[in-house]
């Protein structure tokens, strides 16, 4: 559940220990709390740090499955092939505060959705050994704010993902993903465009373009002890070589690491002891 920031990070975090936490569920459910370090958009040389709850679900049936994966429908007759459901976004987006955007509209959050086409390239999907994916994820971005929602552009996202549920039997998985951003010209507009109406002398006008928006690559760990799981991710994102975004003077910084760590505790689910009530 591919990934800007933000409400990207919490899905990430929120979803991570699905996999374990479902070798013969059907489904379960819980609460959780998570701390972020995000920047105030991509580009931004400014970080902040949010502490926030979050609901956890991880369903399963024949043909719908929602975990750490994603929302995922099998739609295609072979287990090499698959059509998930993609959403992402990011409620971090910050204007108020912060000195590249003085004075400009706020940004609102973003909730981008969309389906992504999953290729298993090699590994079963069982706990035991790893399987590597490459993933295309087409999102509509909305934003919300203001008292409506507005569509902001489009996204595309190829990347590969290399996940493994139980590493050597320890109980812990990890997960890697490695991919690329791109954005139409609505898209960049919305995040990197300054109308010549707030343009400054330290920060001229500039019409963002569609088109290339750098590397994501993340890493995740967790595991679950009994019905608690923690766990996190640390990303590395880059801007660099995306012409549609160091030209605009809202691009503060070509590089960043973001991180999250959470921890969830499972309230209920068909595959969970009930209390014994001691």
């Amino acid at each position: 559940m591919k990934l800007t920031p933000g409400l990207h990070g919490i899905v990430a975090i929120a979803l991570l220990g699905a996999s374990n936490a479902f070798a013969q569920a059907y489904w379960e459910a819980g609460v959780g709390v998570a701390a972020l370090h995000l920047p105030d958009y991509r580009g931004a040389d400014e970080t902040h740090d949010y502490l926030l709850p979050f609901p956890y679900l991880v369903y399963r049936s024949e043909r719908l499955r929602i975990d750490r994966s994603g929302i995922v429908a099998r739609v295609f007759g072979t287990d090499r092939l698959e059509l998930d459901a993609s959403f992402t976004g990011n409620f971090a987006l910050r204007s108020s505060g912060n000195r590249a955007r003085e004075g400009m509209p706020p940004l609102h959050p973003m909730v981008e959705g969309g389906p992504e086409l999953v290729y298993r390239i090699a590994g079963p999907h069982d706990r035991h050994r790893p399987r590597l994916d490459l993933r295309v994820a087409a999102r509509a971005a909305f934003a919300v704010g203001g008292g409506r929602v507005s569509h902001e552009g489009w996204t595309l996202n190829p990347y590969l993902r290399l996940e493994q549920l139980d590493a050597f039997g320890s109980g812990f998985e990890f997960s890697a993903t490695l991919g690329l951003l791109y954005g139409d010209r609505r898209y960049h507009d919305y995040l990197y465009s300054v109308a010549p109406l707030y343009a400054t002398a330290a920060r001229p006008a500039y019409d963002a373009p569609g088109g290339y928006a750098g590397i994501q690559s993340q890493l995740g760990a967790g595991r679950r002890f009994g019905r608690l799981w923690v766990g996190g991710y640390l990303r590395l994102d880059s801007l660099n070589g995306s012409a549609a975004l160091e030209g605009s003077p809202l691009v503060r910084s070509h590089r960043y690491f973001s991180a999250g760590i959470a921890a969830t505790w499972l309230l209920g689910g068909s595959g969970l002891p009930e209390p014994s009530g001691d």
